[in-house]
C-alpha cells in the first residue's frame, strides 16, 4: 500500500506464528484481447518466453495485447478500403 508520503508500506497477517505479507495485485481491465491478442500471446509464449514473463511480471501484457489486436484490426480496415477503392 502507498501511504501518504509516497512510499509503500507492507502490512503483514500471522498465521501458525508465521508473518506473510498481504499482497494485492492492481485491477486488469476485463476488456477482451481480441483474435490478434490471443495470437501474439501464444507467438510470445512458444517463441519469446523471456519478454512474455517481463510484460506479465511488469502487468503490461494485456495492454500489450489489446495494443496488437487493435493495430492489427486497423491493418485490416486500411487494406479493405485500399481494395475496394481498387
Amino acid at each position: 500500500m502507498m501511504n501518504a508520503t509516497g512510499s509503500f508500506t507492507i502490512t503483514y497477517t500471522e498465521n501458525d506464528g508465521l508473518l506473510y505479507p498481504d499482497l494485492e495485485l492492481p485491477e486488469q481491465s476485463g476488456e477482451d484481447i481480441g483474435r490478434f491478442g490471443r495470437m501474439r500471446k501464444r507467438y510470445l509464449k512458444e517463441h519469446r518466453k523471456a519478454y512474455y514473463s517481463l510484460l506479465g511480471m511488469k502487468l503490461e501484457l494485456n495492454d500489450h495485447l489489446r495494443e496488437i489486436n487493435r493495430q492489427a484490426n486497423e491493418q485490416i480496415e486500411l487494406v479493405t478500403s485500399q481494395i475496394a477503392k481498387a
